[in-house]
């Protein structure tokens, strides 16, 4: 699911809350107030960056094209060892984040990898001759588009948390008319008279 996806389907989940709120609650209680409720149980995350981390660089296994002919059985790569090192950015709002992620090639492509339930970015860097100045400048790189694309997501995140409200707000409105269309209707039933005369009578 994408991050437009997400917002519109979390709008259509406030909304049906709005709809279960019960009649005498729509006609006695603040609609304001119950707007309010309603809205903060269904706000998005906005994302904010913390601290960045440098991880000690570790061995690895990673996979390099190899000379002409000297690939593996069926023209793999040949797979060498290598040293990887991680950028960790903690986060909050990962989730809101890996939304985004989905749809987004560049953040793929740079290696940046959202842990949702660690609450941080991965980027990574891995090379067969790792060299700092390149992995520094491949860092560099992969944080100037994570703060480009936080900055884009809270834009959107924000105009939906601040539309959010009225929006649960005007189907309160609505549903409280329907309910003193009911009370009203309501009011006006009864039973019909005819049939009273047959209540009790034994058969």
């Amino acid at each position: 699911m994408s991050l437009a996806s997400a917002l519109e389907s979390a709008l259509a989940t406030a909304l049906r809350d709005a709809d279960t709120v019960v009649d005498d609650v729509l006609l006695s209680r603040n609609l304001k107030s119950a707007g309010e409720d309603i809205a903060r149980r269904h706000y998005i995350e906005p994302v904010r960056l913390h601290r960045v981390i440098l991880d000690m660089p570790r061995p690895t296994k990673i996979a390099v094209a190899g000379e002409p002919g000297q690939e593996e059985p069926g023209g793999s790569p040949v797979v060498v060892a290598g040293t990887a090192v991680e950028l960790l950015v903690t986060i909050d709002g990962a989730a809101t984040l890996a939304l985004a992620a989905e749809d987004d090639d560049e953040l793929q492509h740079a290696g940046v990898r959202v842990d949702v339930p660690g609450k941080r970015l991965v980027v990574r860097y891995a090379a067969e001759f790792p060299r700092a100045h390149a992995a520094n400048q491949y860092f560099a790189d992969a944080l100037h588009l994570i703060e480009a694309t936080v900055e884009t997501v809270n834009q959107a995140v924000g105009a939906f948390n601040e539309a959010l409200e009225p929006a649960v707000q005007k189907q309160l409105e609505e549903c409280k008319d329907l309910a003193e269309t009911r009370k009203k209707f309501a009011a006006g039933l009864k039973v019909p008279d005819s049939y009273e005369s047959w209540w009790g009578l034994p058969h």
